[in-house]
């Protein structure tokens, strides 16, 4: 698109993303990604609030105002990782993954009109294991504060997950809208 094609949008809708083909039976792995999909719609709308951009979350009974952005899109993986193989080997073993195709729409007057599409992916974390970390130090005799740091890495880890993907990802898509903003020269 070239600048200033596109009348500046009142509000960018964010709907959930699909985590499954509509006439899929529900289940509890499509529970954890309906999970997912929400905390990302609400961490990309709390980013792009962030840096001024008018937005909010949006369900099939959103009213879509004239020259609205609407996003929708579909998780295509899911991968939680194993929490245990980040915690112990890490390295990028037992990492998470998420994996998005994103489509951008703009409402005109005969309805929605595709102006985009996108993918993104976010990958867990590639720092060492504990037990990598605690057998380099047992030869220097450091054992204990590699034990500590570690610790303090592991616990960010296990607080991070499929959350610290989902922040990524999030981010990246943040910054992509915020660069489309400037090209159209709304921001």
């Amino acid at each position: 698109m070239e600048k200033g094609s596109l009348a500046r949008p009142p509000v960018l809708l964010i709907y959930d993303f699909a985590v499954a083909p509509e006439d899929a039976p529900p289940s509890l792995e499509i529970a954890r990604g309906q999970e997912i999909a929400k905390s990302f719609s609400e961490e990309v709308v709390r980013k792009l609030e962030s840096v001024g951009i008018a937005a909010q979350c949006a369900t099939d009974s959103t009213y879509v105002p004239l020259h609205a952005l609407v996003v929708k899109g579909q998780f295509e993986t899911i991968q939680e990782g194993s929490w245990a193989k980040r915690v112990l080997v890490g390295f990028g073993a037992g990492s998470s993954l998420l994996q998005v195709q994103v489509q951008i729409y703009r409402m005109a007057e005969g309805g929605l009109q595709r102006i985009s599409e996108v993918e993104g992916q976010a990958r867990g974390n590639r720092m060492p294991g504990v037990a990598v970390s605690g057998a380099a130090a047992a030869g220097t005799g450091f054992l204990i504060p590699v034990l500590v740091n570690a610790g303090l890495a592991t616990a960010r880890e296990v607080m991070g997950g499929i959350q610290a993907d989902i922040d990524r990802l999030a981010e990246q898509f943040a910054y992509k809208t915020v660069a489309f903003y400037h090209r159209q020269g709304w921001k």
